[in-house]
């Protein structure tokens, strides 16, 4: 899509155009391994979610690296309320990171992928970025948390 220190740029304006109640990332060497993913991903958040269902993200197992994050669904709404996916390259560990700290992440382990073993990105941030990036994250913490905390007194 970009040179990596734009990747999230990129995805950023992408997502501007998207127009599903979800947002999904794949790259062009990934393939969905399990049958029926968008009924079971359907029922997983009708049946199984407790929180406020317009903020979550849905971590897809990758088969050939368990610890692997970069596939994932994610609402529309997340990137409606703060305005981006990520401020950061790493746009998986950016949303993971903040959907974590207001308790929103789910590892679900019935989607299987198979896609190639992530290149680490290896460009170190002076103390400064990340001080800027810990401040960015804690921000969009606080806006999912208004729209969350929101969404629970009108239920």
């Amino acid at each position: 899509v970009s040179p990596e220190q734009d990747y999230h740029l990129s995805i950023n304006s992408l997502c501007q155009h998207a127009r599903g109640d979800w947002i999904c990332l794949f790259n062009d060497q990934s393939c969905m391994v399990t049958l029926h993913w968008d009924d079971l991903l359907l029922r997983m958040i009708d049946e199984g979610w407790n929180q406020c269902v317009s903020v979550c993200i849905a971590i897809m197992t990758n088969v050939n690296c368990a610890w692997d994050q970069r596939f994932f669904f994610i609402r529309r709404e997340v990137f409606n309320l703060l305005g981006h996916l990520s401020k950061h390259p790493y746009v998986h560990n950016w949303l993971c990171n903040v959907l974590a700290m207001v308790n929103s992440v789910v590892r679900v382990p019935m989607f299987e992928i198979s896609g190639d073993v992530p290149m680490l990105w290896n460009e170190p941030l002076s103390v400064e970025d990340k001080l800027q990036l810990a401040k960015d994250q804690i921000q969009d913490v606080l806006v999912l948390l208004d729209h969350i905390e929101k969404d629970q007194l009108c239920n």
